[in-house]
């Protein structure tokens, strides 16, 4: 398969692909000020990019927001077991038999609630409106802890199959073997991931690789950004794509975009 923007014969070709794209976004504390303001630009800039009048419904994207956890919220009731209006959207990683799978929230395969805090932004299922992407990226707040890999986890979430009954109609993921369509996930952070909760499982860097392979393993192209981050994050986000042609390093807003 061609990776983004990129066609095997001719521009017909590529005029004629489909992709399914989330982006993981890093809005831990150490992300506030100028640093979010930037991740905005950039989100919103590689949005108008690729979804153009020309591509239609063809191109959809979706993002995640992730910090010390992940906030379901109103999608909450259907990924958290005996989840009650009241309680809280903060999710933590699986534990069950579908710990490092991209199955659908089911008995022994629903999220986990040992998260205490979240951000109060959530996630966009997959869309072809640039405006409805637009204003939920604007809505972007910064604090917390870095659970990168439930990052990682909620961005394959967006665009797999197995989620179809999760996400409203139009959102819906394609199949993984679609004819002609891909499957990317751009994964964002500016630091380590330092945040885990269930027992047993390894640390957040860790579980973030695994995750990453199993992706991979489903066709999925993952591509990642270090924006301004340390040694360790790097070699984490090097390792998540698989490859130094998917990896990049950002240390200014204008290398981001």
């Amino acid at each position: 398969k061609p990776e983004i923007g990129v066609s095997n014969s001719s521009t017909a070709q590529a005029a004629i692909t489909k992709l399914d794209l989330a982006l993981m976004l890093d809005v831990s504390g150490s992300m506030g000020g100028q640093k979010l303001t930037d991740l905005k630009t950039a989100a919103k800039d590689a949005a108008a990019r690729l979804i153009t009048a020309r591509t239609g419904d063809r191109v959809r994207i979706s993002f995640n927001t992730y910090s010390t956890s992940v906030n379901a919220g109103i999608f909450a009731d259907k990924v958290i077991e005996d989840w009650e209006a009241g309680d809280s959207t903060c999710v933590s990683e699986r534990e069950g038999n579908a710990k490092w799978k991209d199955d659908a929230p089911a008995p022994n395969k629903w999220m986990g609630d040992r998260a205490t805090s979240c951000p109060t932004s959530s996630f966009l299922p997959l869309t072809s409106d640039l405006n409805v992407f637009n204003t939920a990226i604007n809505g972007l707040n910064a604090g917390g802890w870095t659970a990168g890999h439930l990052g990682v986890a909620w961005s394959w979430y967006l665009i797999s199959p197995e989620w179809d009954d999760i996400w409203p109609a139009a959102s819906k993921p394609r199949a993984y073997d679609e004819y002609n369509a891909l499957k990317a996930v751009i994964l964002m952070t500016d630091g380590m991931f330092n945040t885990q909760y269930g027992p047993g499982m390894g640390n957040s860097d860790n579980q973030a690789k695994k995750l990453c392979q199993k992706m991979r393993d489903e066709g999925v192209i993952v591509y990642a950004v270090a924006f301004d981050a340390p040694w360790s994050a790097k070699r984490s986000l090097e390792d998540c794509a698989g490859s130094s042609d998917r990896y990049f390093e950002a240390g200014n807003s204008e290398e981001l975009r």
